[in-house]
């Protein structure tokens, strides 16, 4: 694997292990369901109605990040791609959840 990728996998370690950490507090101080509570807000803001939105959104925005970086050889944007598309991937499984409760009257 050549340098690029490797510092590039580093860089998406450390900004995952940096958002590991800003949950584990965020959830220690109470402060977790206002988080939760202002990014639905958010999203909603931003894409209206539409559940697959965030996904495209973070999709392209990764995509970019990706190229980008490989483009200009920068593992900084390379490895903030490569964490976007995580989180883009975890925004795509949020979206595929069913409430069962929302059939019931």
């Amino acid at each position: 694997m050549s340098d690029l990728f490797k510092q590039a996998f580093t860089v998406a370690g450390m900004i995952g292990f940096v958002f590991l950490t800003f949950l584990g507090t965020s959830i220690i101080t109470g402060h977790f369901n206002s988080i939760l509570l202002n990014q639905r807000k958010f999203w909603k803001n931003l894409c209206g109605e539409r559940t697959d939105g965030p996904v495209f959104i973070l999709a392209v925005l990764s995509l970019g990040l990706i190229g980008m970086g490989y483009g200009i050889e920068s593992p900084w944007l390379l490895g903030m791609g490569l964490s976007t598309a995580v989180f883009c991937y975890v925004k795509y499984r949020e979206t595929t959840v069913v409430d069962p409760f929302d059939d019931q009257q």
